[in-house]
């Protein structure tokens, strides 16, 4: 059934976090959650297993911050639109980019 998670305290490291939720995105936006279990998402994104689990207890904290991170990177793109000290057509520019970038790397 997969591994008991336990209640030690996790890594606190937030570059190397962002490092593996960043990996993360790219994994599930191309394959989906549901595939994976710890030791192939360990090995897809090139950590150990031991690694993984110092920042996750569970796959489902994975889903969980690499959605956070989805809805962290929907916000900064509502902020542009906002940005008055620029133009309406360099905030439309921005906001499209921004947009494309982010929409690409959502899976179905």
């Amino acid at each position: 059934m997969g591994r008991k998670s336990s209640d030690k305290i996790r890594i606190k490291n937030k570059k190397k976090l962002d490092e593996i939720v960043s990996k993360l995105k790219l994994v599930f936006s191309k394959h989906g959650t549901s595939k994976y279990t710890m030791d192939a998402i360990a090995t897809e994104i090139g950590i150990s297993k031991s690694t993984l689990y110092q920042y996750f207890s569970n796959k489902d904290e994975m889903v969980d911050a690499v959605f956070d991170a989805f809805v962290n990177e929907i916000n900064l793109i509502k902020e542009i639109i906002h940005q008055n000290e620029i133009t309406y057509k360099q905030r439309y520019i921005d906001f499209i980019a921004s947009f494309s970038k982010f929409y690409s790397n959502i899976s179905i």
